[in-house]
């Protein structure tokens, strides 16, 4: 479990590291708290993704061992049995698969699945054997670990009959049951090492940081009101005021002009007279 757990450290700080190193990508600068939504979103899309790489390593190994027919060297997943063959003259080896309870309390043979697990019993010095809660045993010790809880680790009776039965030097403190805690008593260790062994994962946000680093060269933003009757009032004599002041600036200036120029438009028409002259010629 300590080797599982340095693992989960280091995928954590390989995973964090990486993500550091990606970039916030927008079209427009967020307010702080669009920012801190989306930031928010990032991160648990990263704890869950993280989550879900490091239990597809744990699954890889599952199936190679389960493809392979691995065997076990504590002899949990087979036993092995030699009988004396007379008509070869050999004690041939045969090998058999251990069955065990799955979790529909249904027999299960090793070389099928390695998921059957069963209870853990220890004898104590009066030969009387206790059931120790949360402990499983299967096919494969990461399986039966994976299958196990830390019931026991809560219950000094229970820690109290592991160091008389094992002879644990070790002084074990009793884990005390908190409310802060996101695990349950009960939580399979399967189930706290997928999820890298994390509590909580505390992130801090910079917005300060953020804006400075996509500072906009310009703001543009636009205001968007109905108007009252008393500002288009306002603004209708505002118009009406501009419009007498630029006639009375206009209107002199243009008839001072046509008077002093007027006559050069002027058309001069000359009438001539026409004479009828009649003459008579008497002979």
């Amino acid at each position: 479990m300590v080797a599982l757990c340095d693992l989960a450290e280091t995928t954590t700080t390989d995973a964090i590291d990486s993500f550091l190193e990606t970039r916030l990508v927008v079209s427009q600068l967020s307010d702080e708290s669009l920012f801190l939504s989306q930031i928010q979103v990032i991160v648990e899309s990263f704890q869950a993704d993280t989550q879900t790489a490091f239990g597809r390593e744990i699954d890889v190994i599952d199936v190679l061992k389960q493809g392979n027919l691995l065997v076990s060297s504590l002899g949990t997943s087979n036993y092995f049995t030699a009988f004396y063959d007379y008509y070869y003259r050999d004690f041939p080896v045969y090998s058999t698969s251990e069955q065990f309870l799955d979790q529909n309390d249904a027999w299960e043979n090793c070389q099928v699945s390695s998921k059957g697990t069963n209870l853990v019993a220890a004898t104590d010095t009066q030969n009387i054997a206790h059931w120790i809660p949360g402990w499983r045993f299967g096919c494969y010790i990461d399986e039966a670990l994976f299958a196990s809880t830390l019931e026991c680790y809560y219950n000094i009776t229970c820690l109290s009959l592991l160091r008389n039965v094992y002879s644990l030097p070790l002084e074990v403190q009793v884990l005390k049951v908190t409310n802060d805690s996101r695990f349950a008593v009960d939580t399979t260790i399967g189930t706290i090492v997928r999820q890298l062994f994390i509590e909580d994962l505390a992130a801090t946000f910079n917005f300060t940081g953020y804006f400075m680093a996509c500072l906009p060269s310009q703001c543009i933003y636009t205001i968007v009101e109905r108007r009252s009757i008393i500002t288009v009032i306002t603004t209708v004599v505002g118009l009406l005021g501009g419009l007498t002041k630029a006639i009375d600036l206009v209107v002199p200036r243009a008839v001072r002009f046509i008077r002093r120029h007027g006559h050069k438009w002027k058309r001069i028409i000359k009438v001539k007279p026409k004479i009828n002259t009649n003459t008579t010629v008497t002979c």
